[in-house]
């Protein structure tokens, strides 16, 4: 029981470096598009999120799952349905936040949707869908 739970716990925290990583690349592209090539917020998220969505799933099936023998092409359709519900539910929080809080710096905005995301959808669907 305790090896599981190590076990476990070692590969939640995997997961959670990999989304730091990921995110990273996502709001470096959020950053570049609006403030050095004058794209649109939202524009710009979507086109991070696309960034950061690859990079998650490259770092995932390498390193925190570990699952390079297993059928790739039924991963990645697996990765993208859940990456598709990802995708929305970021898209409609950034766009809410932005409408609802247009004072907020965006990319405190744009954090706060991927937090909540990432904690209450992203790692739990990984998990015990697409890598399991």
């Amino acid at each position: 029981m305790a090896v599981k739970f190590a076990i476990r716990f070692r590969t939640f925290f995997k997961a959670q470096a990999s989304a730091l990583i990921s995110s990273g690349a996502d709001y470096l592209v959020l950053i570049c598009l609006v403030q050095f090539f004058s794209v649109e917020k939202f524009t710009a998220g979507i086109a991070g999120l696309v960034v950061g969505g690859v990079t998650n799933f490259i770092i995932n099936h390498h390193w925190v799952f570990e699952k390079r023998s297993d059928n790739l092409v039924a991963r990645m359709i697996k990765y993208f349905l859940v990456w598709a519900g990802n995708f929305v539910l970021n898209a409609a929080g950034y766009k809410w936040m932005l409408s609802t809080f247009p004072d907020l710096y965006y990319f405190i905005s744009r954090v706060a949707v991927a937090i909540f995301v990432g904690i209450f959808y992203n790692y739990v669907l990984q998990r015990w869908f697409v890598f399991k």
